[in-house]
C-alpha cells in the first residue's frame, strides 16, 4: 500500500502513475506522450488515462485533476496576454514568485467584462495550466480583464516577499511579523498576498522585525479569483521589482 492509499483508503489508486507521489516528480517513461503543449508536454497514463503536464525545462511532472482538465485544455489553446496599460499597473505593484508552482502572482482589484469587481484577485504569469488546487469557478483568463486598480487589501511588496521567502519553523507555520499603521502587531503564518482582519487592510502594513514571541497569528486571506497570463521573456525583471516595495502604491 502506497502513501496515496494510506491517506485515502477508499480511493482507487493507479499503481502505474501514482505508485509514488506524483507531485514530487514522476519519470515520463511510465507515461505515454500525448502531444506538445505550450511551455511543455501533455502525457497520460496508459493504464488509467490520467493526464500529466511537464514544463519543458523541468524534471518535475504534475497530475492534472480531472475536474480541471477542460480548463487546462483551454489554457493550452489560448494566447493569454494583457495590454501595455494593464502591464504597467501590474509592474508598479510588483509580484512575488512562487518557486513551487512556477508563477509570478500580482495581487490586484480586477473588474471583468461583466462589470464584476473582485478586490482580492491574483493575476498570474506562468507556464503551467490550472491543474491542481483551483476551484474551477475561480479560474479566469487574461482576456477577461476589463480594468484593474490597486486593492486596499494588497500587502506591500516587501511584506509579500518576506512571506514567500520565510522558511517553515513548524508544519505549515512560516511566521513573519508585521505591524499596522495603528501599531498593532500581527503574525502572518504563510505565503500572503492580502491582509483583511478586523477592519485592518493590507495597505499600510509593514514588517515589524520581530523574530520571536509571535503576536496574533492571522491566516492567509484567500484569493477570490485567479487570472492566468502567459509567461513572456522579461516578465521576471518587469514584475519582481515593483514600486510598492517601498510602500509607494
Amino acid at each position: 500500500m502506497n502513501i496515496w492509499q494510506k491517506l485515502n483508503p477508499k480511493r482507487v489508486v493507479c499503481n502505474t502513475c501514482q505508485g509514488i507521489d506524483g507531485m514530487q516528480g514522476l519519470p515520463p517513461a511510465r507515461l505515454r506522450l500525448v502531444e506538445p503543449w505550450k511551455f511543455g508536454t501533455l502525457y497520460n497514463c496508459s493504464f488509467c488515462g490520467r493526464s500529466w503536464f511537464q514544463i519543458d525545462d523541468q524534471k518535475r511532472i504534475d497530475l492534472i485533476q480531472e475536474r480541471l482538465l477542460p480548463l487546462s485544455h483551454h489554457w493550452n489553446l489560448t494566447s493569454l496576454s494583457v495590454g501595455a496599460a494593464h502591464l504597467h499597473k501590474l509592474a508598479h505593484i510588483g509580484g512575488t514568485r512562487n518557486p513551487y508552482y512556477q508563477y509570478i502572482g500580482v495581487p490586484y482589484s480586477v473588474q471583468n467584462a461583466s462589470g464584476q469587481r473582485h478586490d482580492k484577485a491574483l493575476v498570474m504569469f506562468g507556464r503551467q495550466p490550472p491543474y491542481f488546487w483551483y476551484r474551477p469557478e475561480t479560474v479566469h483568463w487574461a482576456n477577461e480583464i476589463a480594468d484593474i486598480a490597486a486593492s486596499p487589501y494588497t500587502l506591500p511588496l516587501e511584506v509579500r516577499r518576506a512571506t514567500f521567502e520565510k522558511q517553515e519553523i513548524a508544519m505549515g507555520f512560516a511566521p513573519v511579523g508585521v505591524v499596522s499603521p495603528q501599531g498593532q502587531e500581527y503574525t502572518l503564518s504563510w505565503q500572503s498576498h492580502f491582509f483583511d482582519w478586523q477592519s485592518v487592510r493590507g495597505e499600510g502594513i509593514r514588517l515589524s522585525g520581530r523574530r520571536d514571541r509571535w503576536r496574533k497569528t492571522v491566516a492567509s486571506v484567500p484569493v477570490e479569483e485567479y487570472y492566468f497570463v502567459d509567461w513572456f521573456s522579461g516578465c521576471e525583471k518587469l514584475l519582481l521589482s515593483g514600486a510598492s516595495a517601498s510602500g509607494k502604491d
